[in-house]
Order: structure tokens, then C-alpha cells, then sequence
């Protein structure tokens, strides 16, 4: 990599102590660009350091000026030192490309790290091989997802059933009590209309219509555990004779 061809960086608009420090940057980076991986951490190294030293907007007219260098190039280089700085001996078979490639922020660290441990063992690593590492942990990414989504709907449907579950149940205990309060209700009826039909027991009798709005074709339904109109209708007709019969008691008594 060599310095652009008739593009010169102004060291004069920096303090000397910053272009003195430039300047050997400069040296030092252009003397380690052999590509091996641990020349490229160094030189990404330098990077960031003068990066932060120069300033806004001095950093990329000086790699340009410097090294012919693109705001791209640079920024593999930083990466690679960022992500591997404290490994250079698990990245040394490594080729620039590959590191690269490991050190973009798209890339997981779970690539990054099978990508050493294939290197560790003698494998080659290129760009491609990491490639198809992504694209393999990509797949498997699917694949939990769908995992995943399934367990939950699972998860819901169960969350559902135990849900209707207890409504269920809630609903049942409340009809049970109320069929048996409506029991109570209709047992003490009865009791309160033997009573009255006891002779030389003179009482004021409910007539068939308040009898007959407290003894509901629900009540019946649940107690008698009739199943139809028909039946409804005919034990009612039973049971208004029945209290036309007590009431036709209370008047002769009452005369």
C-alpha cells in the first residue's frame, strides 16, 4: 500500500508534538505492511491512537496522503486489533482476509470462536470458511427460532386449557351451590305449604302466580332434571292444580 500519488497531507495545520507523532506513525505503519496478523493488529493499533490524536476530520486525509488508504481498509485493520488484539498467537496462520472477515461486527462471536478453535487444530481458515460458518450458524438460528416459536404456542395452548379449565370449574361449583340453594328454596316451599293444609291451621297461602315465578323452568331443569318443554309444562300444570287445591282449603276454612 503506498501513498497516494500527488496528495500530500498538511502536517503544519497540527501542534509539533502532534505531527511529530504523525509522522512516525506514518513510518512505522507503512514498514508493517506485510500483511501478517500480527502486523495488521499493530497497524490497527496505530490507527485508532492517531485516529483520537488527529482530530475531526484530519484521520482520513492522512491515510489517503500516507498509505493511499481507504476509510474501509482502515477500518478492517482497527477491528482486527479491537477483536484480537490479546490474541495474536491464535490468529497468526490466519490470512488478512479471513481476519477480516472475523472481525466485522456482523459476524457472532460463536463464529469467531469455532473459527480459532478450526485454526487451533491445524485447519485452514479463509473468508470462505468463515462464510459458511455464519451461514451454518444463521441456519441454526432458524432453527432454535422455530423451535422456540413452537414451544411457546405449546406453551399458550396449555396456558389456554388450564385456563378454560378453571373457568370451568368455577363455573361448576357456582351452578352447584346455586342448585342447591334453588333446592332449599323449593324444599322450604313445600314444607311452608304442608304446613298449611295442617287442620285448624289458618295461614295466608302464596298464590299459584308467586309460586310459580319461584319455581322456574330453570329451577325445574335443574332439579327435576327434566329435559323438555313438555315435561316443564306438565309438571307445572301438576303443581298449579296442586296449589289451586290448597288455596280452595285456606277458603273453606277461612268461611
Amino acid at each position: 500500500m503506498l501513498p497516494s500519488a500527488g496528495i500530500t497531507f498538511n502536517y503544519g495545520m497540527l501542534s509539533v508534538e502532534k505531527a511529530a507523532s504523525a509522522r512516525a506513525a506514518a513510518e512505522r505503519i507503512r514498514g508493517r505492511m506485510q500483511l501478517a496478523a500480527e502486523s495488521i493488529i499493530e497497524v490497527g493499533r496505530e490507527l485508532i491512537e492517531q485516529k483520537k490524536a488527529l482530530g475531526h476530520g484530519n484521520f482520513l486525509p492522512w491515510i489517503d496522503a500516507e498509505f493511499g488508504m481507504t476509510d474501509r481498509t482502515a477500518l478492517n485493520f482497527m477491528r482486527v486489533y479491537e477483536q484480537f488484539g490479546s490474541k495474536s498467537e491464535m490468529i497468526s496462520n490466519l490470512r488478512p482476509t479471513a481476519l477480516y472477515a472475523l472481525a466485522a461486527p456482523s459476524t457472532p462471536e460463536p463464529v469467531r470462536d469455532e473459527a480459532l478453535g478450526l485454526a487451533a487444530s491445524g485447519e485452514k481458515v479463509t473468508a470462505k470458511t468463515v462464510a459458511e460458518l455464519k451461514a451454518k450458524h444463521e441456519r441454526l438460528q432458524e432453527k432454535l427460532k422455530e423451535q422456540a416459536s413452537i414451544i411457546k404456542a405449546r406453551d399458550d395452548m396449555v396456558a389456554i386449557a388450564e385456563r378454560q379449565s378453571q373457568e370451568a370449574h368455577t363455573r361448576a361449583m357456582f351452578a352447584e351451590a346455586d342448585k342447591e340453594r334453588l333446592a332449599e328454596q323449593v324444599e322450604a316451599l313445600q314444607e311452608e305449604l304442608e304446613r298449611a293444609t295442617e287442620p285448624g291451621v289458618v295461614n295466608v297461602t302464596p298464590t299459584v302466580e308467586t309460586i310459580t315465578k319461584i319455581v322456574t323452568p330453570s329451577l325445574l331443569l335443574q332439579i327435576f332434571d327434566i329435559s323438555s318443554d313438555a315435561e316443564i309444562a306438565e309438571l307445572l300444570l301438576e303443581r298449579r292444580d296442586r296449589l289451586m287445591e290448597i288455596e280452595n282449603t285456606y277458603a273453606a276454612l277461612a268461611a
